[in-house]
């Protein structure tokens, strides 16, 4: 989670797994030097209230056909499983809803009224 906590505008960045955030997250830094890193990536879920309260929320969602084939080439070994074979695994094992950077994008959608929604096709 990165937040611009000084300055005029205090901002904050939900990091949803799997949704381009570390591009976005270089390319907020180069904008915003400032920027720190308040949490580790994707935990807590939110920020303490008072930051909240107090500032802009944003998100970056992604088409959910490619955050899966991202998924896949990030979890598996190029060539030993088929994309179709392991979407299919891991849907008969209920691995998104036990890994946290699988969970539906609604998860972390609905956690908060964002105020910027970046979104990626």
């Amino acid at each position: 989670m990165l937040a611009q906590l000084e300055g005029e505008s205090k901002w904050w960045f939900m990091e949803v797994p799997r949704t381009g955030t570390s591009t976005l997250e270089r390319t907020l830094r180069g904008i915003f030097p400032e920027a720190k890193a308040i949490y580790a990536k994707h935990w807590p879920l939110l920020p303490p209230q008072e930051l909240l309260d107090n500032s802009k929320s944003v998100i970056s969602i992604r088409s959910p056909f490619s955050r899966a084939v991202s998924c896949w080439q990030f979890f598996t070994k190029p060539g030993s499983i088929s994309f179709v074979d392991w979407t299919a695994e891991r849907c008969r094992e209920g691995w998104c809803d036990v890994c946290i950077e699988a969970r539906p994008q609604t998860f972390w959608f609905d956690l908060w009224k964002w105020d910027v929604v970046i979104q990626q096709e």
